[in-house]
């Protein structure tokens, strides 16, 4: 399994599990009351502090965000993000300093519940800093809770 897929495997199942987004069987072709059309959540995944990010963007599919291993940007850089884009909001010579890994994928929910693509194909701005390819090639296979890996 490819491993930007496994971040976005575990940030889903996460999103799942805390009921920030919903599942395809309870939507009827609308999005949830007590879903939120987007936002961002910080937690841990695989161990490593993380910010991740969902919007919905119609036709109930949700662009997720991963940023792994994050650190506070306002530390940093001074800068206070807007966690709306698929990367900080900073220069892209200043990203390794503020996370290890980024990567957007979609969720699909309305002909199917799955993370579109397969393998790498269909993700995009994937970044990855140097000294955490290993980390990441080492992350363990995910289960999805309910959905598809690829499609």
């Amino acid at each position: 399994m490819d491993h930007y897929r496994k971040l976005l495997i575990s940030a889903t199942n996460e999103l799942l599990k805390r009921k920030l987004i919903s599942p395809p069987e309870s939507l009827n072709g609308i999005t949830d009351q007590n879903e939120s059309n987007s936002g961002h959540v910080f937690l841990n995944i695989f161990d490593e502090p993380s910010v991740v990010i969902w919007d919905d963007h119609g036709n109930q599919e949700l662009r997720i965000s991963v940023w792994w291993k994050y650190r506070d940007s306002n530390a940093i850089l001074h800068t206070k993000q807007s966690f709306r884009g698929t990367l900080p909001k900073s220069k892209p010579a200043q990203y390794r300093r503020l996370l290890g890994v980024a990567v957007t994928g979609w969720l699909v929910r309305n002909n199917g519940f799955y993370l579109q693509g397969k393998g790498r194909k269909g993700l995009i701005d994937i970044y990855t800093r140097s000294l955490d390819r290993d980390d990441l090639s080492r992350l363990p296979d995910v289960e999805p809770i309910g959905y598809k890996s690829e499609a």
